[in-house]
């Protein structure tokens, strides 16, 4: 399981080890992560994405998880390389 605290839209993932008292703690288990704030990060499936979108990741935060879901993003436009242009304004192949 995978612990996280979201912090201004953005997952901090919990350390791999943390000191408790004078004991330092490797690969910390919920019952050490859970009073520091941590929790539990469930990963929503993938929906499909039609072609010219893609998937951006957001979270949302209860009072026991956090939940990483999809959005689905348009793909910006892009922009055409030197050689593309040069394509364009000469009506052909530039090679």
């Amino acid at each position: 399981m995978t612990y996280v605290k979201l912090q201004d839209g953005r997952l901090i993932y919990a350390p791999r080890k943390i000191k408790d008292g004078d004991t330092i703690v490797y690969n910390p288990t919920a019952e050490h992560l859970l009073p520091l704030g941590y929790k539990p990060l469930r990963i929503e499936p993938m929906p499909e994405v039609e072609e010219g979108y893609h998937l951006e990741p957001t979270y949302t935060e209860t009072d026991n998880e956090v939940i990483q879901d999809w959005q689905v993003v348009e793909d910006p436009p892009v922009e055409p390389d030197a050689e593309e242009i040069l394509d364009i304004l000469l009506g052909g192949d530039s090679e």
